[in-house]
């Protein structure tokens, strides 16, 4: 029996002429009808104006789930290192699908770039048609269990944006498309968007003292809504007041939920972890506490893709007795540094977008990224989790029988996996 005690942390681990875009875009779903808010939206789409054939689905690669760990555990050791907040919440799987559409449009060195950083030098191609793959596996789940959307917004006053690179989009992203005259009024059409598609998780993208920089000619969007019930659900009757210590002496009082239950179950050098199913498509809650005196901070560090897929491959059935805290955590996060820092550069700085813009633009404009934007919200219970992401990126122009005691009482890592292990959201709960 081992007993992990009640202080640190779970780490979840847990991407233009307006006659032209008409000639080129998708509708992929066929007989698909759209939805009842998409009416609030007053910016004009040109979703439907055509179709394009969607991808192929291809298998997830090993070397595409450790590429994509590699670029989520990044993420957040980033977080971890500068913000400094008590806990952490990123989700990889957000910022993938928003960068992924984006890297589409480059060429040269940015092009190396978005593939070294993204994908451990997978090519964008290859990149794009296993997020493409995943997101038409979403599509068999229930939307208000799973919701996966992508919308590229352009302004109208820049006829710039290539129609393949829309076209190549929209094949693996089927994404929505709207054209508009003005980035103020079409902030609150992107907040309706992003509201509705998160369902209501992520209230607001941009506040109304938000600017928008006039140079900015096309806004990607993705966002991420997640609601799945446990597998095998908390007795609230056992959820009771005890102990938790986010470091050694310190001690704070929260609500923990108990129960005993069979599931995939690892150990490796003093860090113990389990898998929690959820409901549907074998998806799974993954928490991880580490060695008793190590922080999950200093666990992280030493934490790779590789290390972590072999550790996810090494689990066995054993009976737990759990105890877990209840929590809801939010996070805003400013992508810029960490992706700069991991290799992104020339795309922040007169980057090559030439698969993006026309080639009189791109000439005649310094092309690059101005911002890229995350918003999380996670609330985790005796029912289930329910979370939600949403990240845009901003383009701008310038010139046993026996149980074993597993007790989440102290910090932990935590992550919402898919059924191929792909990160949907990631963190440390240092202080629920």
């Amino acid at each position: 029996m081992m007993v992990l005690q009640k202080k640190r942390w779970f780490f979840v681990i847990c991407i233009v002429s307006i006659a032209a875009l008409a000639t080129c875009l998708l509708s992929i779903f066929g007989d698909w009808q759209e939805p009842k808010w998409k009416q609030q939206i007053k910016t004009e789409s040109l979703t439907t104006a055509c179709k394009v054939k969607p991808a192929d689905i291809d298998p997830i690669t090993t070397k595409f789930q450790i590429a994509s760990w590699d670029f989520g555990l990044n993420f957040l050791r980033y977080q971890v290192n500068t913000e400094k907040k008590e806990n952490a919440l990123v989700s990889p799987a957000s910022a993938l699908f928003a960068l992924g559409m984006t890297g589409n449009g480059a060429g040269g060195e940015t092009l190396w770039e978005f593939e070294q950083v993204l994908g451990n030098g997978i090519p964008i191609e290859e990149l794009s048609e296993s997020y493409g793959t995943l997101l038409q596996q979403y599509r068999n789940i229930p939307t208000d269990h799973l919701t996966v959307a992508n919308s590229i917004w352009i302004a109208a006053d820049k006829d710039v944006v290539l129609p393949s690179f829309l076209e190549t989009n929209a094949r693996y992203f089927s994404h929505d498309i709207y054209v508009t005259p003005s980035w103020d009024s079409a902030k609150n059409d992107m907040n309706i968007w992003v509201f509705n598609q998160t369902n209501g998780l992520i209230s607001q993208m941009y506040g109304p003292e938000d600017f928008i920089d006039k140079e900015t000619f096309m806004i990607l969007i993705n966002t991420v809504f997640f609601h799945m019930g446990w597998e095998k659900q908390f007795n609230d009757a056992f959820t009771q007041a005890e102990s938790f210590f986010p470091t050694p002496g310190q001690e704070i009082p929260v609500m923990m939920m108990n129960g005993v239950e069979t599931m995939d179950y690892f150990e490796q050098d003093g860090a113990v972890g389990f898998l929690k199913p959820y409901t549907e498509a074998n998806f799974k809650f993954l928490a991880i506490l580490p060695p008793e005196g190590q922080s999950p901070e200093e666990f992280l560090k030493a934490l790779s893709g590789q290390g972590l897929s072999k550790l996810l491959q090494s689990t066995s059935q054993r009976k737990i007795s759990l105890a877990m805290p209840k929590f809801t955590l939010e996070a805003e996060i400013n992508l810029n540094n960490f992706l700069i820092d991991a290799g992104m550069d020339t795309a922040f700085h007169n980057g090559n977008f030439t698969q993006m813009c026309s080639p009189e633009f791109c000439a005649a404009n310094s092309i690059q990224i101005d911002r890229v934007l995350q918003k999380n919200h996670m609330e985790l219970n005796e029912k289930g989790t329910k979370a939600a992401a949403a990240t845009v990126v901003e383009m701008k122009s310038s010139g046993t029988s026996s149980s074993i005691q597993v007790t989440l009482n102290r910090p932990f890592l935590y992550a919402v996996l898919d059924n191929n292990n792909f990160p949907l959201f990631l963190g440390i709960l240092n202080h629920p």
